[in-house]
């Protein structure tokens, strides 16, 4: 089911995410620092946590609807892993060779091609290096934006096996986790290697929060709204811009995306893009930059890009991944069981 964009504005809001990585990545591989949101933190970083918070939130919905393991994995999957596949090929066969400074026999000869797509598929340890290609730009990987995906995943598991114990339909223990994981992070001296998973967890968590105590927000949004604001600016002016970004940013996320905008909310309906920009902007600059030896302005290599991996997403979201999405009708269930949601079940996320 294609994420009720016509009644929300869920569609829009992963664009501008998408929108954000990619704008940002054009500086870094093009050898340029990124726009910091705040010091040390990216515009890019900004839009991958807006993914895990609408993330947490529509997937805990999806759970909600339809609280089986076995469906939830089969739709989680149907979701990740065509685009997935697909642009994995496309960058070992079409791409690679072609840039590769290697020629066509020495570059398939080489195992590292087919460990490139074993592991890319397999989400291990994510290779992101085929034999000669990208070489010479300023960044010689291939696609390290899909590091992510792992990560996700992660949380989506997390999200099941809170679901199968009955921790989605309570009022205060994702409440309590959001707490434990922010003082894990924030406060205890934690490995660096544990970061990234505890600041993605934290805004999944939140976004699965605001979806298991919707109620409760409603009943109590004069009271709730000030208290978020209120904390987020105290602790950015503590200089504490990260934790500030955790507590306000998968609020301020859901209830715009929760919101229908006249104009926004029709954003979905050359469908949804926003997995396919994410999947193969990396490549696709990478390529860009390539073939111009990063001798063009930047604005120019930006405008090329977007150009180039819109159409790609839109081919990619049409012919794959919005068939797979269809796959998910057999997908059978006792609707008898299905717990009622105020929401269409958008829940398709990367």
């Amino acid at each position: 089911m294609r994420g009720a964009g016509h009644s929300n504005n869920f569609d829009f809001i992963r664009v501008v995410a998408a929108s954000l990585v990619i704008w940002s990545h054009q500086y870094g591989l093009m050898g340029r620092p990124e726009p910091e949101a705040f010091p040390g933190f990216s515009f890019g970083g900004i839009g991958v946590l807006i993914f895990f918070s609408l993330s947490g939130y529509l997937v805990a919905q999806s759970w909600d609807r339809d609280p089986s393991l076995p469906r939830f994995a089969a739709k989680r999957a149907l979701r990740i892993f065509p685009g997935l596949i697909c642009v994995t090929l496309l960058m070992a066969f079409l791409m690679g060779p072609k840039v590769s400074t290697l020629d066509h026999a020495d570059y398939f000869a080489s195992r590292d091609v087919w460990h490139f797509i074993v592991r890319t598929i397999g989400l291990w340890d994510m290779p992101d290096h085929l034999p000669g290609v990208f070489v010479n730009n300023h960044v010689g990987t291939v696609n390290s934006s899909l590091w992510t995906i792992p990560v996700e995943l992660k949380w989506y598991g997390f999200l099941a096996f809170l679901g199968l114990f009955g921790v989605l339909r309570t009022r205060f223990v994702l409440p309590a986790m959001v707490l434990a994981l922010a003082f894990c992070r924030f406060i205890l001296p934690m490995p660096l290697t544990h970061h990234v998973l505890l600041e993605f967890g934290l805004c999944f968590l939140s976004g699965s929060m605001m979806h298991a105590c919707r109620a409760d927000l409603q009943r109590y949004a004069n009271w709730i709204k000030p208290g978020i604001a209120a904390a987020a600016v105290v602790f950015w002016l503590l200089r504490m811009e990260y934790l500030a970004i955790v507590i306000a940013l998968p609020f301020v996320v859901v209830t715009l995306g929760s919101m229908s905008s006249p104009v926004l909310r029709r954003f979905g309906r050359f469908g949804d893009l926003s997995y396919g920009l994410y999947i193969y902007a990396f490549p696709i600059q990478q390529t860009i930059i390539h073939s111009s030896h990063n001798t063009q302005p930047l604005w120019l290599n930006l405008i090329a890009s977007a150009a180039a991996i819109s159409a790609l997403a839109f081919l990619s979201w049409h012919l794959i991944e919005q068939p797979a999405n269809g796959l998910k009708r057999y997908l059978k269930r006792d609707r008898s069981k299905v717990s009622v949601s105020p929401h269409a079940d958008p829940a398709h996320n990367h």
